[in-house]
Protein backbone atom coordinates (compact mmCIF):
# COMPACT_ATOMS: atom_id res chain seq x y z
CA UNK A 1 0.00 0.00 0.00
CA UNK A 2 1.32 3.46 -0.91
CA UNK A 3 1.21 6.63 1.15
CA UNK A 4 1.89 8.76 -1.89
CA UNK A 5 -1.80 9.48 -2.47
CA UNK A 6 -3.83 12.01 -0.54
CA UNK A 7 -4.59 11.18 3.09
CA UNK A 8 -8.20 10.16 2.49
CA UNK A 9 -7.21 7.61 -0.15
CA UNK A 10 -4.59 6.23 2.22
CA UNK A 11 -6.97 6.16 5.16
CA UNK A 12 -9.52 4.19 3.15
CA UNK A 13 -6.77 1.77 2.09
CA UNK A 14 -5.68 1.22 5.69
CA UNK A 15 -9.29 0.69 6.79
CA UNK A 16 -9.76 -1.94 4.06
CA UNK A 17 -6.49 -3.59 5.07
CA UNK A 18 -7.53 -3.61 8.74
CA UNK A 19 -10.88 -5.16 7.82
CA UNK A 20 -9.11 -7.85 5.78
CA UNK A 21 -7.07 -8.65 8.90
CA UNK A 22 -10.24 -9.00 10.94
CA UNK A 23 -10.77 -5.53 12.43
CA UNK A 24 -14.39 -4.68 13.13
CA UNK A 25 -15.00 -1.41 11.29
CA UNK A 26 -18.49 -1.32 12.79
CA UNK A 27 -17.21 -1.34 16.38
CA UNK A 28 -18.69 1.62 18.30
CA UNK A 29 -15.35 3.38 18.83
CA UNK A 30 -14.43 3.05 15.15
CA UNK A 31 -17.85 4.31 14.04
CA UNK A 32 -17.58 7.25 16.44
CA UNK A 33 -14.05 8.11 15.22
CA UNK A 34 -15.18 7.91 11.58
CA UNK A 35 -18.22 10.12 12.22
CA UNK A 36 -16.10 12.67 14.09
CA UNK A 37 -13.64 12.67 11.18
CA UNK A 38 -16.43 13.10 8.61
CA UNK A 39 -17.79 16.06 10.58
CA UNK A 40 -14.31 17.62 10.78
CA UNK A 41 -13.83 17.02 7.06
CA UNK A 42 -17.10 18.76 6.18
CA UNK A 43 -16.34 21.65 8.56
CA UNK A 44 -12.92 22.04 6.96
CA UNK A 45 -14.43 22.02 3.46
CA UNK A 46 -16.84 24.79 4.52
CA UNK A 47 -14.06 26.83 6.16
CA UNK A 48 -11.80 26.44 3.11
CA UNK A 49 -14.66 27.73 0.94
CA UNK A 50 -15.23 30.71 3.26
CA UNK A 51 -11.49 31.45 3.30
CA UNK A 52 -10.83 30.71 -0.37
CA UNK A 53 -9.06 34.04 -0.82
CA UNK A 54 -6.66 33.34 2.07
CA UNK A 55 -3.43 31.76 0.80
CA UNK A 56 -1.67 29.29 3.11
CA UNK A 57 2.04 28.52 3.09
CA UNK A 58 3.49 25.38 4.69
CA UNK A 59 7.16 25.48 5.66
CA UNK A 60 9.90 23.66 7.52
CA UNK A 61 13.19 24.99 8.87
CA UNK A 62 16.08 22.83 10.05
CA UNK A 63 18.62 25.64 10.26
CA UNK A 64 18.70 29.42 10.09
CA UNK A 65 20.13 29.56 6.56
CA UNK A 66 17.32 27.87 4.61
CA UNK A 67 13.62 27.41 4.83
CA UNK A 68 11.72 24.76 2.92
CA UNK A 69 8.44 25.44 1.14
CA UNK A 70 6.24 22.34 1.25
CA UNK A 71 4.82 20.99 -1.97
CA UNK A 72 1.16 20.04 -1.32
CA UNK A 73 1.30 17.49 -4.16
CA UNK A 74 3.89 15.43 -2.26
CA UNK A 75 2.36 15.50 1.23
CA UNK A 76 -0.68 13.30 1.93
CA UNK A 77 -2.20 15.69 4.49
CA UNK A 78 -1.63 18.82 2.41
CA UNK A 79 -2.91 17.15 -0.74
CA UNK A 80 -6.05 16.11 1.15
CA UNK A 81 -6.64 19.62 2.51
CA UNK A 82 -6.08 21.01 -0.98
CA UNK A 83 -8.77 18.68 -2.37
CA UNK A 84 -11.07 20.06 0.33
CA UNK A 85 -10.53 23.53 -1.13
CA UNK A 86 -7.69 25.02 0.91
CA UNK A 87 -5.84 27.70 -1.08
CA UNK A 88 -2.10 26.93 -0.82
CA UNK A 89 1.21 28.12 -2.19
CA UNK A 90 2.34 25.64 -4.84
CA UNK A 91 6.12 25.83 -5.23
CA UNK A 92 7.63 25.37 -8.67
CA UNK A 93 8.86 21.78 -8.22
CA UNK A 94 7.92 18.38 -9.60
CA UNK A 95 4.86 16.81 -7.98
CA UNK A 96 6.90 14.16 -6.15
CA UNK A 97 9.39 16.63 -4.62
CA UNK A 98 8.54 17.35 -0.99
CA UNK A 99 10.09 20.79 -0.61
CA UNK A 100 11.50 23.74 -2.48
CA UNK A 101 14.48 25.06 -0.49
CA UNK A 102 15.08 28.79 -0.42
CA UNK A 103 17.34 31.01 1.64
CA UNK A 104 15.60 32.23 4.74
CA UNK A 105 15.85 35.80 3.44
CA UNK A 106 13.70 34.81 0.44
CA UNK A 107 10.72 33.83 2.60
CA UNK A 108 9.41 37.35 2.11
CA UNK A 109 8.94 36.52 -1.60
CA UNK A 110 6.44 33.77 -0.79
CA UNK A 111 3.11 35.55 -1.00
CA UNK A 112 0.72 34.15 1.56
CA UNK A 113 -1.70 35.29 4.22
CA UNK A 114 -1.12 32.55 6.76
CA UNK A 115 1.94 30.42 7.43
CA UNK A 116 2.09 26.93 8.90
CA UNK A 117 5.47 26.03 10.34
CA UNK A 118 6.58 22.45 10.79
CA UNK A 119 6.62 21.31 14.39
CA UNK A 120 8.60 18.17 13.50
CA UNK A 121 11.30 17.14 15.93
CA UNK A 122 14.65 18.23 14.53
CA UNK A 123 13.31 21.44 13.04
CA UNK A 124 13.88 24.81 14.64
CA UNK A 125 11.19 25.35 17.31
CA UNK A 126 8.34 27.51 16.03
CA UNK A 127 8.97 30.27 18.59
CA UNK A 128 12.58 30.51 17.35
CA UNK A 129 11.48 30.56 13.72
CA UNK A 130 9.06 33.43 14.22
CA UNK A 131 11.74 35.35 16.15
CA UNK A 132 14.18 35.11 13.22
CA UNK A 133 14.49 38.58 11.62
CA UNK A 134 13.85 37.36 8.06
CA UNK A 135 10.94 35.09 8.97
CA UNK A 136 9.35 37.63 11.30
CA UNK A 137 9.28 40.11 8.41
CA UNK A 138 6.88 37.92 6.43
CA UNK A 139 3.41 39.54 6.55
CA UNK A 140 1.73 36.38 7.87
CA UNK A 141 4.16 36.15 10.78
CA UNK A 142 4.14 39.90 11.43
CA UNK A 143 0.32 39.76 11.54
CA UNK A 144 0.27 36.79 13.90
CA UNK A 145 -1.35 34.59 11.25
CA UNK A 146 0.68 31.43 11.74
CA UNK A 147 0.49 28.09 13.47
CA UNK A 148 1.97 24.61 13.69
CA UNK A 149 2.00 21.97 10.99
CA UNK A 150 2.44 18.37 12.14
CA UNK A 151 4.23 16.68 9.25
CA UNK A 152 4.08 13.40 11.17
CA UNK A 153 0.31 13.17 11.64
CA UNK A 154 -1.13 9.75 12.44
CA UNK A 155 -2.97 8.29 9.46
CA UNK A 156 -6.19 7.36 11.24
CA UNK A 157 -9.61 8.90 11.70
CA UNK A 158 -8.40 10.44 14.96
CA UNK A 159 -5.11 11.62 13.47
CA UNK A 160 -6.72 13.29 10.48
CA UNK A 161 -9.38 14.84 12.70
CA UNK A 162 -6.63 16.36 14.84
CA UNK A 163 -4.81 17.64 11.74
CA UNK A 164 -7.93 19.24 10.28
CA UNK A 165 -8.84 20.77 13.64
CA UNK A 166 -5.36 22.25 14.22
CA UNK A 167 -5.20 23.79 10.75
CA UNK A 168 -8.82 24.99 11.01
CA UNK A 169 -8.13 26.76 14.30
CA UNK A 170 -5.46 28.88 12.62
CA UNK A 171 -7.19 29.32 9.25
CA UNK A 172 -10.48 30.40 10.86
CA UNK A 173 -8.74 33.43 12.43
CA UNK A 174 -6.74 34.36 9.31
CA UNK A 175 -7.66 37.17 6.97
CA UNK A 176 -6.53 38.21 3.51
CA UNK A 177 -3.52 40.48 4.02
CA UNK A 178 -3.18 42.05 0.58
Amino acid sequence: MSIADDALTNLEGFANFAAALGADLDAPDVVEARETFETAQESFRQLASEKSDVVSLFTAARDTAQIYIANPHAWADLGFMHTLGMNMVMPDVEDDVYFMPISVEQIITQESDVMFLSARTGNIPIEDQVAHPAISAHPAIASGQYGPWNQDFILSYQGLTETLTTISDVLSKANKLS
